[in-house]
């Protein structure tokens, strides 16, 4: 729960545990997302094997691919996009401002910034509250 509605009043703690069985990640304590996938892997999980693209990690035998490799950790802000941001969500107190099936999202978006500009506060602190804002990173192997 978020005290004020918000994610953008304080810092928050994200955690993600990665080992060779799961993904799961927790905000402010609170696991939100579990991930372990079949024996056949995310591949599998993701229903990608109904698609015509070949399984580059077929021959693994590691569910986990590929997330049985090293990562960087990448943070940004970004806009836009259709499937990771449903279009039943909110830009509170709007709506998202473009639809996933719309043929001109980018314009979408910025044709309706007088809805989503006003929430990155760009007048506040000489637009440092519309940066996104990072306390700390921490990271720890879990397992040798």
């Amino acid at each position: 729960t978020i005290p004020s509605g918000t994610l953008n009043d304080d810092f928050h703690i994200w955690t993600l545990e990665w080992d060779e069985e799961h993904i799961k990640v927790s905000f402010e304590g609170q696991e939100v997302m579990n991930v372990s996938p079949p024996p056949e892997g995310f591949w599998k999980l993701g229903e990608l094997d109904k698609t015509n693209i070949n399984n580059p990690y077929k021959y693994t035998n590691n569910k986990m691919a590929p997330f049985d490799q090293e990562f960087f950790i990448i943070l940004n802000v970004a806009v836009g996009g259709v499937g990771f941001f449903p279009d039943k969500f909110r830009n509170s107190p709007y709506p998202k401002p473009w639809n996933d099936k719309s043929e001109f999202t980018a314009r979408d978006f910025w044709n309706h910034k007088s809805q989503w500009y006003p929430t990155w506060n760009p007048d506040q602190n000489d637009g440092e509250q519309a940066a996104m804002q990072v306390d700390y990173i921490r990271v720890w192997k879990m397992k040798p």
